[in-house]
């Protein structure tokens, strides 16, 4: 951030102790909604500590938005199944049941419709009875808090147990700078580690982690400006990452392929991914939804160098936007891909 000289002497004695804090301002309330924009998903979520400078400003994203929509309970079809929560947050085909107060924000438990990738599981409801607490007032840097969660989970695959621990911690403050000359000169870091476990009978059981990095500046908003998060279902490493600003859409050159087709574009039924690899590379080919979770792992080996094609059945895809990720020596391309 750039001062006079008089501004920055005048400003010492306050920026010395001055972190931003969050408090119950930011708590969700019925009504509320923001945008995010999907980024690259390789993106990193920088470094920890105090007056951190986290210059995003390289990053690219993949073209497509959706909201985060803060709605009464009563107003979902779950609702019986959260009777103590105030605020419904939905984000797409999920719903996450809140109770901020004060001091702090729980969660009730969430809901999840995977009938459209995974229709066997279909609908998954956890519903915690002992909650999951999300923040705690006033929080700033180095503030911490962890908390147990436990509760039982149902969907198509049966009904078991979940249970896991969170530890909330405000890991770091100073200034954070998008593309499009976006730069925010207040912003507090949250880190949120999550870990549990849920056991379902036709499934067994399943471990799970979550790291999400979530950077607010509440000067401009009480949503996060960026969130970075990183989940290990079962060993299945995924990423997401978003930001409530516009992203330049950027697409990324990959040296080893070329010649990229997939055709037809919209597709119903079936579709095909063809390429040519430069040389003997190792590939990670996946068909994503638009939020970045795994339908299918298509390919995941060392291929040899030449032309490679792989078909695809989308018969059983609900319509709307998907994509083909490649990896290819680390490097990722996204090919969409239109379900009709």
């Amino acid at each position: 951030m750039k001062k006079s000289l008089l501004t920055l002497l005048a400003a010492i004695p306050v920026a010395i102790i001055a972190q931003p804090t969050l408090d119950a301002s930011i708590n969700p309330v019925i009504g509320d909604s923001y945008t995010v924009y999907q980024v690259d998903s390789n993106a990193l979520e920088g470094a920890q500590g105090a007056n951190v400078i986290w210059d995003f400003t390289n990053w690219v994203g993949y073209g497509f938005s959706h909201n985060i929509d803060f709605m009464d309970p009563a107003n979902t079809p779950y609702a019986s199944g959260y009777p103590n929560s105030t605020v419904a947050l939905k984000d797409s085909s999920s719903y996450q049941f809140l109770i901020p107060s004060s001091t702090d924000i729980q969660s009730e438990g969430m809901t999840i419709d995977m009938t459209s990738v995974q229709p066997l599981i279909g609908v998954v409801n956890i519903s915690l009875t002992d909650y999951m607490q999300l923040m705690s007032y006033p929080f700033t840097y180095n503030s911490t808090f962890n908390d147990a969660y436990s509760g039982n989970i149902n969907s198509g695959a049966g009904t078991g147990t979940y249970s896991g621990n969170i530890v909330v911690t405000g890991d770091g403050y100073g200034t954070l700078m998008l593309p499009n000359g976006n730069t925010f000169t207040n912003v507090l870091r949250v880190y949120t580690y999550d870990q549990g476990t849920t056991n379902i009978p036709l499934l067994g059981t399943i471990t799970y982690q979550r790291h999400i990095y979530d950077f607010y500046d509440t000067t401009v908003s009480k949503h996060p400006i960026v969130s970075v998060v990183h989940t290990d279902l079962n060993g299945t490493l995924m990423s997401w990452v978003y930001s409530s600003y516009p992203i330049p859409v950027g697409v990324k050159e990959i040296d080893e392929l070329k010649n990229i087709n997939l055709y037809p574009v919209p597709a119903s039924n079936q579709t095909t991914l063809s390429f040519d690899l430069k040389t003997n590379s190792i590939v990670n080919i996946r068909l994503i939804d638009n939020l970045g979770r795994e339908i299918e792992q298509i390919e995941n080996t060392k291929l040899s160098a030449g032309t490679h094609q792989y078909k695809v059945d989308v018969s059983s895809l609900s319509s709307g936007i998907y994509f083909i990720q490649m990896v290819v020596e680390g490097k990722v391309l996204n090919k969409k891909l239109i379900i009709e």
